[in-house]
This record gives C-alpha cells, structure tokens and sequence, in this order.
C-alpha cells in the first residue's frame, strides 16, 4: 500500500514542490518561475550559439544542417528562432532583469509580505544561483557585435552578483567607520584593498548615523577611498566641530618615476632613483 501511495502521490507532489522551495513571503511561485526562466536562457543559447560565432548566415546554417541530417524539422525550428533574434533578445533581457531584482531583494531584511510591492517574481527562489551558469554563456557571445546588447547585460548582471549586496555593504562600511573612530584603520584598509563599492552607501548612512562620531568616521573612510592614490597625512578630527581634516601629498615613488618624467641616460636613470 505504500509503495502505491507513492507512486500515486509523487507526481503530485513533484508539481506542488517547487512552489514550496521560495524563501520570501508573498511570493510562492518563486521557483517555478525561475525554473522556467532558466529553460527559456538555455533553449535561446542552444539556437543562437550556432549563430554568434559563424562567419556568415550561410555557415551557420550549414553547419546545423550537419548535426541535423535526419531531421529537416529541426533545422526550420532553428532558423526561425534566429529570425527573432530581436525580440528574443529583448525578452532575454527581461529574464535577467527579473533574476537581478530576484537576486537583490534582501531576505534579512524584508520580513513583510511583498504583497503589492514591486517584488521580482523570482525574489527568494531557493536555487537562484543555478540561472547564472547560463548567463555567464550569454555573457561570452559578445564578440559579434548582433549580441553585444544583451552579452553587455549578462555581463553586468554577473559583475553585480559578485559584489556584496547593498546591506552587507552598509554594514562593513559601518563597521569599518567605527573603528576608525577608536584610530583602528584594520578594517577599513581591508575594505578599501577589496575595493568594495562605498560611493552609493555614503550618504544613506551619514543620514542613518546618529552619533558625531560615526560621522567623522565615515567622512574619514570616504577620504581615504577617494584619495588612496595619495599619503595621507596630519589627520584632525574634532568631534564637537563634526570636523574632519587631513592634507595629501603624492607618494614618494610616484613624484620621483612619473610617467611623463623625461630621462634620456642611464646616469639621469640612476640619480632619479636615487632621489626617490
């Protein structure tokens, strides 16, 4: 009886289960929606990738009919899916548009139904991270300039995956901010060695801070992103003023070799140097 009320209920189930597998509230059609997202990127690359690298139409064409000997069906299906390379595009575009939103919609923090919020359809998806396998071959076609468009967008979708999101972001910058309050500058030389985006965050926590202190720390940390080519130097902060002062100079390596310096012998070469 069990092994048929298995066999019974596992398709029913294997239907219902994807829509169980979406982690944000209000949006329980998550994962199905993915999934087919993902089958749609992947049926555009299996037609178009006879297409982006081939000379010509002619060679691309010639070369599905050799795969496909057998099935002339196959090669008109092919052909007319590249005639709306266009529109194909356009909506591949969307697709990953939708996976980025899903991507960055911030679960910690978004503890409310997404109920009449503009919410992407795939936000919490539970295997979200499997459509950019597929988005990184979109991004690889952008040597032929028909699919520059959209390679350029799979390509910054992938970059933008790869940086922190923007609350992981406001809370090292933070973080960071704070120790330098208390002349601990370890965590905020090691967020500006991964240049970790802090432009877009700046204002918004300056705003959020409430304490003249944190305020000194991140005009502090801001400055020392914005001149990190340059020493730093004579640092004084004043609290009660909310006042941030420092003066920069070039470095020393930089003011002695400068692209632009003229040296025309060896004996120039070496009192440069030594110089430096």
């Amino acid at each position: 009886e069990r092994a048929t009320f298995t066999a019974l209920t596992t398709p029913l189930r294997n239907v219902v289960l994807p829509y169980t597998q979406s982690k944000a509230i209000g949006v329980p059609g998550a994962e199905k929606a993915l999934q087919s997202f993902i089958e749609i990127v992947r049926k555009w690359i299996s037609v178009e990738r006879w297409f982006c690298d081939a000379p010509s139409y002619a060679d691309s064409v010639d070369n599905v009919r050799r795969l496909h000997k057998e099935d002339s069906n196959a090669v008109l299906l092919i052909c007319r899916a590249h005639e709306q390379l266009k529109t194909t595009s356009y909506l591949l575009s969307r697709i990953m548009t939708a996976i980025d939103d899903g991507a960055r919609f911030d679960l910690a923090t978004s503890n409310s139904a997404a109920i009449g919020k503009r919410v992407s359809v795939v936000a919490g998806a539970g295997s979200l991270q499997n459509a950019f396998p597929s988005i990184a071959e979109v991004g690889g076609m952008g040597q032929n300039k028909t699919y520059a468009e959209v390679a350029l967008r799979a390509r910054k979708l992938l970059m933008q995956e790869s940086m922190p999101n923007l609350e992981q972001r406001k809370k090292k910058v933070l973080e960071a901010a704070k120790q330098l309050t208390e002349s601990d500058s370890k965590k905020a030389e090691e967020l500006l060695a991964d240049q970790t985006p802090v432009l877009d965050v700046f204002f918004p926590l300056l705003k959020k801070v409430m304490g003249t202190r944190e305020e000194i720390g991140l005009l502090e940390l801001i400055a020392k992103r914005l001149y990190r080519t340059y020493t730093v130097k004579e640092v004084e902060r004043k609290h009660e003023d909310r006042l941030f002062k420092f003066s920069f100079t070039n470095k020393a390596s930089e003011r002695a070799i400068h692209k632009l310096t003229s040296i025309s012998s060896m004996t120039e070469l070496s009192s440069v140097v030594s110089s430096s």
